[in-house]
């Protein structure tokens, strides 16, 4: 998917906005990220829940997704 299209998904979400930040575009949706990244990069992120994560990875690979799974605080 080239970068045009996947801002264009994002600003096609009920209420979602466009916010530059961080020098990065920011898609949101009544002020909460859902999704960010740039036309100058190579990846995009977006928010998912764990189960949703798990299974991203699971249908693709880690390696193939560049996935990056942060743990909260005490979570193993």
């Amino acid at each position: 998917m080239k970068y045009a299209e996947f801002r264009r998904l994002c600003l096609s979400q009920p209420e979602a906005e466009h916010v530059e930040t961080w020098g990065e575009d920011t898609f949101r949706v009544r002020g909460k990220i859902f999704a960010m990244g740039s036309a100058e990069g190579r990846a995009v992120s977006l928010k998912a829940s764990l189960d949703d994560q798990a299974g991203l990875v699971g249908e693709a690979g880690e390696e193939r997704l560049g996935a990056h799974r942060p743990q909260a605080p005490g979570v193993r």
